[in-house]
């Protein structure tokens, strides 16, 4: 591919953006899955990522205004992503969280019921998950006597031990005695609720007969326990009874058995297990929180600067704009892939998840785009030159606060918001569904690859199709998108909705860039940028995660998309309909109010020039040329055309 030589000129800055967006798509699709790791809990994780997410909108605001009161954009540059690439290191450094899960204590005691022990990290005994939803089948064996008073877990004395069923027919007693061939296990159906359980506080723990066997067990341990009670009917041999009790039964002591309990299609059931907790979660979850908001910060910050200094450099948004971004984007195809493979290869070689090779990654590519800073011109030309070219105009400098203005901040801020939540559940999703790092990867990837042809030709997409059919079409991608991955079952089918993203991030963002462009005065650009960023990156991503947690947990994640899918759809469709009745219209009208008014500037005198025959001139044309309006595609209409000229109609005046 040729280098043009508008593009050969700014190849300092072509290489810093390579670089820098390079590093972010090696590290941003495993930042949430990088936070899993380290024990944090989902909800734990959505509240970090928010924080950090909204706390980062003041970094384009703080640093911005700095850099341009020291007209130091190189400098500034240079420190955000370093202090990016060391707040990201620092992930790799805080401590993790290890979780131990054990099989909670469970016995059957006669005749209270089922004991279950409480695990710590329950908020009730439905945390048990232990719910047969209809009849269970319940087998006893080793049943003893536990008598307290004595010190003693079993009496032979006592032994054999009748289980007798109740009913207003008669009883049944079965027989069991421990060790025996023939009548070593009692069984009976019932059911029970964990939603009925009872907690039982401050039991010892060496009731249970596993606790007392335990070497090294404390005796005088106290756990809570669940207590179920059994349902009528129960059934025994067909038969069934409406309770039951155990004879004998002494005075101060209680009978335990050992239990295994089937569902009604025979599965053995497990309870959920007890979560043992070694490190310190608070001090986890406060680190990688203060971490995430230092780093995301500086990168937010760097990306804007980044921003900022192209937007000085440039004066075409359409064309320019987005061969800068097509080379940006050959080395987030290509590093985003490589991020997965490694953490792939390097996970398989630890056994367990590490994702160590991506931030190194990051910080590596980081260091390149710091050390390519010092080989960028100085801003401050180009700052005098965005701040005074255009300066003499006919027209008057567009208002920021206007109706464009109003669709362009709650569109962008939609989308940041879809886009938010797909970045921080998609890639939870596809771990659930058994995918591997290189999946996680390959999502960047493949639209970032798919969209380069695209940005190849952005200036024809903004003439043809128009700024605002671009944004039209975000939507619609959107919509189809998670429509389409609300029925995915099989992970590499998402690799198709995922190519799809070309058009809802990198093409959208340079018609968005081009759009908010043409609609203030040169003065305002950095200005714009600046909203742009915040609107989508901070604020739309930091609503879109919390809000995601809300909407998975009330109807999933399925259904989540597929109304994520109608809101995009309609929002789409909406704004087309707007565009066209009401914004198009005004614009119209403005322009044909400009084209009436008298060419004057400052009082100046026009030459006569091209006489006709019977000493006429033709009309007058302001000096300078309005932008042409592609936000449909070619010019809003004739008039900007007809009352317009160019540079050389300007030298042939003089």
């Amino acid at each position: 591919m040729g280098v043009s030589v508008k593009v050969r000129k700014l190849l300092p800055l072509v290489s810093v953006t390579s670089f820098f967006l390079s590093a972010v798509a090696a590290l941003v699709p495993f930042l949430t899955l990088q936070l899993r790791s380290l024990g944090l809990s989902d909800e734990e994780v959505v509240i970090i990522h928010t924080a950090a997410a909204f706390c980062s909108s003041l970094g384009p605001v703080i640093l911005g205004l700095l850099a341009e009161k020291w007209s130091k954009y190189r400098g500034a540059l240079f420190v955000s992503i370093f202090f990016a690439g060391i707040g990201y290191v620092a992930l790799l450094v805080i401590p993790k969280i290890v979780r131990v899960p054990r099989t909670p204590l469970v016995e059957f005691d006669c005749p209270s019921g089922l004991y279950l022990e409480r695990c710590p990290d329950w908020d009730s005994c439905s945390g048990s998950r232990l719910n047969p939803k209809g009849i269970a089948t319940f087998r006893l064996a080793n049943c003893q006597y536990n008598c307290p008073q004595d010190g003693a877990h079993n009496t032979s004395a006592i032994q054999p031990i009748h289980f007798c069923f109740q009913s207003h027919e008669g009883n049944v007693c079965v027989f069991h005695e421990a060790g025996s061939k023939e009548n070593s296990t009692v069984e009976f159906r019932a059911s029970f609720l964990a939603a009925t359980a009872r907690t039982l506080y401050g039991v010892k723990a060496n009731e249970f007969r596993e606790y007392a066997g335990r070497k090294g067990a404390d005796q005088d341990a106290v756990i809570d326990v669940c207590s179920f009670d059994l349902l009528a009917p129960i059934l025994v041999n067909q038969k069934q009874f409406s309770d039951y009790i155990c004879r004998p039964h002494p005075e101060n002591c209680f009978i335990r058995c050992s239990v295994t309990i089937a569902d009604a299609l025979g599965r053995q059931m497990h309870s959920a297990p007890c979560v043992g907790v070694q490190a310190d979660p608070r001090l986890t979850f406060w680190a990688a929180l203060g971490v995430r908001l230092f780093a995301d910060f500086w990168a937010i910050s760097a990306f804007y600067l980044l921003e900022a200094v192209t937007i000085l450099s440039i004066n075409d948004f359409n064309g320019l704009y987005g061969k800068i971004k097509l080379w940006a984007a050959f080395g987030m195809t290509l590093f985003s892939a490589i991020a997965g493979l490694l953490v792939d290869y390097y996970s398989s070689i630890a056994g367990t998840t590490d994702y160590s090779p991506a931030v190194l990654l990051f910080a590596g590519l980081a260091l390149i785009a710091c050390a390519l800073i010092l080989s960028l011109p100085s801003m401050d030309e180009k700052k005098l030159n965005l701040t005074n070219s255009y300066a003499y105009t006919l027209t008057p400098e567009p208002r920021f606060c206007s109706l464009d203005m109003t669709f362009l901040v709650i569109l962008v801020l939609l989308l940041g918001c879809i886009w938010g939540y797909l970045e921080m559940y998609l890639h939870w999703i596809y771990v659930d569904m058994g995918g591997n790092n290189l999946l996680i990867g390959l999502s960047i990837a493949i639209p970032m690859g798919c969209s380069a042809p695209f940005i190849a030709i952005a200036k024809s997409l903004v003439r043809n199709i128009g700024r605002a059919n671009l944004l039209v079409f975000a939507f619609m991608f959107y919509a189809t998108r998670t429509a389409g991955l609300s029925y995915v079952t099989a992970r590499w089918w998402t690799m198709p909705f995922e190519a799809m993203e070309a058009f809802t991030l990198p093409v959208l963002w340079v018609a968005l860039v081009s759009y908010g462009q043409k609609l203030v005065s040169t003065r305002q650009r950095l200005t714009i940028q600046c909203l742009l960023i915040v609107l989508h990156f901070c604020i739309g991503r930091g609503a879109g995660s919390i809000s995601g947690y809300f909407l998975n947990d009330a109807f999933g994640y399925r259904a989540t998309f597929r109304g994520i899918a109608v809101v995009s759809a309609s929002a789409g469709i909406l704004y087309l309909f707007l565009y066209h009745t009401c914004i198009r219209r005004m614009r119209r009208r403005a322009s044909r109010k400009r084209a009436s008014m008298p060419a004057t500037i400052n009082g100046g005198w026009y030459p006569m020039q091209n006489s006709r025959a019977n000493g006429d001139t033709p009309a007058h044309r302001p000096m300078m040329r309005d932008q042409d309006d592609s936000d449909t595609g070619g010019f809003e209409d004739g008039v900007s055309g007809r009352n317009s000229w160019n540079k050389r109609d300007y030298h042939a005046m003089k």
